[in-house]
């Protein structure tokens, strides 16, 4: 017996067996069992779901067979090579006559979009209008090509991407019916790049157990299909936003050697960053073709800002277009690696990354908000005892104990506000334990105000990523908005009770938010190069030089 590739092997004869389309196959089941079942059906949806596949397995379960292949009553179609008039007329004619072994004649037209607009009209009277023994299953990649009059007589399906986890479950189960070994990680690798498509999957699977003696690995498929792993890609762009050029140009070389073109590294990086832009966007989002481990670390890791991830796809794509006119490509993509590093360097707020350090780094050194972080501090632990003190001073008055003995806490707290007399006014009129709002205190629990808003709205956590706290002034807390963002300041100021309430759980005070743009980095370098212009040419004016010999004066500054 030859061989039988595993796409048709394993395709479905049941409706519990299509997996991955659960709100088509649920639909129909109950369709049939409460007969009210149509008879022209629209199955639309990418390459490689299960649209033929599901309109076998209904052309079957009507007539009540196992399989479709020996009933002469389901005649299936192909809409690219039977696309002209005559074939619709024969089919016209044909539907006249009952069917002959089973309850109902079954007509499957695959790629339907490709039928002419003379066969389209040919056949609209007979969907309007079928026998009652005749269904007609259309199928479609492009459905958009497709006539509305033929939309408007048929019942739409629209077949999803199939997620990934299903995907992996479904080659599980097949390659252990197959007895075949088998790493997770290759496996995973599969389904991404089968790009919701079961039967792609299924061809990358047939291929790489033909290629591997034992087992499928990572190694096997790379070497077989060519295939690059997000986690390469992950940490190539987790390179590029430490700024770190050699690691993420050596990273590309490694790839690059394990037999991947530049076009395909190109335009995985290209897919990968838009990812990244979706999770940006909406952290539950759940239309992502990756894995939950690597999702979780592009969420925590990488956080480039939306601009920029725009900014790095439009050159991505600018470069893919490009490489068909370019003889050396590696170097092309060496070039695009430093522009991306550069294009991360100019934004000072990407810094705290390339140090690899934590949030304190980016705390500036002021004096007052120090001094507030430390009474901070002490008012907090205050606060962790204060029902422990309270309770042991009720114990000691019930003992007979005066109150001088017991107040060592209190002169501690005196020897801090002794140390801080130069803000002690500020805080006059304020309980011992309130902490004072500090933007130092702001930027540590910097994390923890993300990932406490997350919870509530993911949406403007995003949001709320993209700003920095510059200070604290007049009792507010202002924010940093780089120009051009100008939706996400007014979703963040039509929000902003949110930010308040979880600023005041996280930190301990409550504070008023106002959001600020600033001008890029190169319009404050033109400014400040304009204002010591503008200050040489007052020093170097000949009144400011009579001025000064007549009072016998000088410049100070």
């Amino acid at each position: 017996m030859s061989y039988q590739i595993l796409s048709l092997k394993w395709r479905p004869k049941s409706f519990d067996q299509i997996v991955g389309q659960s709100h088509i196959t649920h639909t129909l089941n109950n369709a049939i069992t409460i007969n009210r079942l149509a008879q022209a059906f629209l199955f639309s949806g990418p390459r490689g779901v299960g649209k033929t596949t599901t309109a076998r397995v209904l052309a079957s379960t009507i007539n009540g067979l196992d399989s479709h292949e020996t009933c002469l009553d389901i005649i299936e179609l192909d809409g690219a090579s039977n696309r002209g008039i005559d074939e619709i007329r024969e089919i016209r004619e044909s539907v006249k006559f009952p069917p002959s072994s089973v309850e109902y004649k079954v007509y499957i037209i695959d790629e339907a979009h490709m039928l002419t607009e003379q066969a389209f009209n040919a056949l609209l009277k007979t969907l309007e209008e079928p026998p009652k023994h005749v269904i007609f299953i259309l199928a479609t990649t492009d459905p958009q090509k497709m006539p509305q009059t033929i939309l408007s007589r048929t019942q739409r399906y629209d077949f999803m991407r199939i997620s990934s986890e299903v995907i992996v479950d479904r080659l599980h189960y097949i390659l252990k019916k197959e007895n075949i070994d088998f790493e997770e990680n290759a496996i995973e690798l599969i389904s991404q790049k089968s790009d919701g498509s079961m039967r792609d999957a299924l061809s990358m699977l047939d291929q790489i157990i033909a290629y591997s003696d034992k087992i499928i690995n990572i190694e096997n498929l790379r070497s077989a299909i060519g295939l690059i792993d997000q986690e390469d890609i992950y940490l190539v762009c987790k390179s590029i936003l430490e700024q770190n050029t050699d690691k993420a140009i050596d990273l590309y070389h490694s790839i690059l050697d394990s037999g991947v073109s530049s076009k395909l590294f190109i335009n995985d990086l290209i897919g990968f960053l838009n990812q990244c832009m979706l999770l940006k966007v909406n952290k539950n989002n759940k239309r992502q073709y990756i894995s939950k481990h690597l999702k979780e670390k592009i969420i925590n890791n990488l956080n480039f800002e939306i601009k920029d991830i725009l900014k790095m796809i439009k050159l991505g794509f600018a470069l893919s277009a490009r490489m068909k006119f370019i003889e050396n490509n590696k170097v092309s993509i060496e070039v695009l690696v430093v522009d991306y590093i550069s294009l991360i360097a100019s934004n000072s707020s990407y810094d705290k990354f390339k140090d690899n350090s934590n949030s304190k780094s980016s705390v500036p050194n002021d004096k007052i908000d120090l001094e507030q972080d430390e009474i901070n501090v002490d008012r907090a632990q205050n606060f962790e005892n204060s029902h422990s003190v309270s309770g042991n001073q009720k114990e000691l008055k019930h003992s007979g104990i005066s109150e001088p003995e017991i107040s060592n806490d209190e002169t501690n707290n005196d020897k801090a506000t002794h140390n801080h007399e130069h803000i002690k006014d500020a805080s006059d009129g304020m309980s011992e334990n309130q902490i004072l709002p500090s933007v130092n205190l702001v930027k540590s629990k910097w994390n923890e105000i993300i990932q406490l808003l997350d919870k509530q709205n993911s949406k403007l956590s995003s949001f709320f990523e993209e700003t920095n706290a510059k200070e604290i002034k007049n009792g507010i807390l202002i924010l940093q908005l780089k120009n051009g963002n100008q939706f996400i300041k007014k979703v963040l100021e039509s929000d902003k009770s949110i930010l308040i309430n979880v600023i005041n759980d996280v930190c301990g005070f409550s504070i008023d938010i106002n959001v600020e743009m600033i001008e890029s980095n190169e319009n404050i370098e033109i400014a400040a190069e304009k204002d010591i212009d503008t200050n040489k040419d007052e020093k170097n004016h000949p009144l400011l030089d009579d001025a000064i010999n007549m009072f016998k004066g000088k410049i100070i500054s």
